[in-house]
């Protein structure tokens, strides 16, 4: 996976996370708040990650059909097509989701100040030197808990064999 992609899925994964866990608020974020937000996630390189939740809701519905009825899919193959480009204009809807999904979370200053850093020369390196140093941290934290899992196999035989356990 590049790192360009590792971002995006982990701002996807955020939006989505931010979407289920935003708290109920009286009031709607404001359609710049919204746009704020859109743009974060834009910038991280995530937006583009949702836009293929049409197709994935066709093609599911495709296979959910012709399971009950595999004399359909020669008419699924003209028909999806169709819809698919009748539904593409709804996929800005998605994008807006994702914004809202951000200003539930923030104000609309504090979006301001998230977006503008991400613009500086440090945010751009952020969002370019993550993926990379979650990659490397993933790869300590497993050779970690190899040797430490090595350890405690050796400390757990020790204490056992102490007990008069032969292994």
């Amino acid at each position: 996976m590049t790192s360009h992609r590792f971002v995006g899925l982990l701002g996807a994964l955020a939006a989505i996370w931010l979407i289920q866990s935003a708290p109920s608020r009286a009031q709607e974020p404001s359609a710049a708040a919204i746009a704020l937000g859109r743009q974060i996630v834009e910038v991280k390189g995530g937006i583009g990650l949702f836009d293929t939740i049409i197709d994935g809701v066709l093609a599911h519905h495709r296979q959910v059909l012709t399971q009950v009825n595999p004399n359909i899919d020669g008419d699924l193959t003209i028909i999806i097509p169709q819809l698919r480009a009748l539904y593409a204009p709804r996929l800005p809807q998605v994008h807006a989701e994702i914004g809202r999904a951000y200003a539930l979370q923030f104000t609309e200053p504090e979006l301001r100040q998230i977006l503008a850093f991400y613009q500086t020369p440090l945010g751009k390196k952020l969002i370019e030197a993550e993926p990379k140093a979650i990659d490397e941290a993933t790869k300590r934290v497993d050779a970690w808990a190899t040797k430490f899992a090595d350890e405690v196999m050796t400390k757990l035989r020790d204490e056992l064999k102490k007990k008069g356990h032969s292994l």
